[in-house]
């Protein structure tokens, strides 16, 4: 089974949850990747979402605001680029990466900002896992908004488990479990009770 987009920390960490070793070596990646192809996502996978986890407000914007000034200057590509790959990123790519990191801080109006930006890119695109994991970031920010709105965000999962049903990947079972955490005070709710059957159909495939 593919890890999709959710290279963190496999390619950056030691272990599962070593969030600051991961935050050192991407940056360090940084240092040697110059303004080569790899330096947006060391800047948007590696490092932002691993500040994100430690909960570095600061660290984050400001990696996810390097990423997309170096994406600018190398005239980074349109559509969706490859998630594991020695090209570039392109511009969906990291504002999809920017919206997981914003995802872990519970920021969701960031993480809605770079959605919008992003979900008409993926939607035009065959790349269901990358419909499937925006999917799955919007909806925990519906969760974690200052107005709670579990159903919708609930809808948006089931939504997600069906697009990618005939091959899913860790990411999107491991967001999908993220999410339920984040509701657990709504457990009762039918809408929340699907996307949970879902969830457990999915990850028996």
């Amino acid at each position: 089974m593919s890890s999709g987009c959710s290279t963190v920390i496999s390619l950056h960490g030691n272990a599962p949850g070593d969030f600051r070793r991961a935050v050192d070596l991407a940056r360090d990646g940084q240092q040697y990747a110059a303004d080569s192809s790899q330096i947006i996502r060391l800047a948007a996978n590696g490092e932002a979402r691993a500040l994100a986890k430690l909960g570095d407000r600061r660290g984050v914007d400001g990696a996810v605001g390097r990423a997309f000034e170096i994406s600018d200057r190398l005239d980074a590509p349109a559509g969706v680029s490859p998630c594991i790959s020695f090209g570039l990123y392109s511009t969906a790519r990291t504002a999809a990466n920017a919206a997981t990191a914003f995802v872990a801080l519970r920021r969701p109006d960031r993480v809605r900002e770079y959605v919008a930006q992003v979900m008409p890119v993926f939607e035009a695109s065959s790349s269901r896992w990358s419909q499937s994991l925006v999917r799955m970031d919007m909806a925990t920010a519906f969760v974690t908004a200052d107005h709670p709105e579990p159903e919708r965000g609930a809808e948006l999962v089931t939504e997600a488990l069906m697009i990618s049903a005939d091959r899913p990947i860790t990411s999107v079972l491991q967001r999908g479990r993220e999410f339920l955490a984040a509701t657990e005070k709504w457990s009762g709710l039918p809408a929340v009770r699907q996307a949970a059957d879902a969830l457990r159909a999915a990850g028996n495939r």
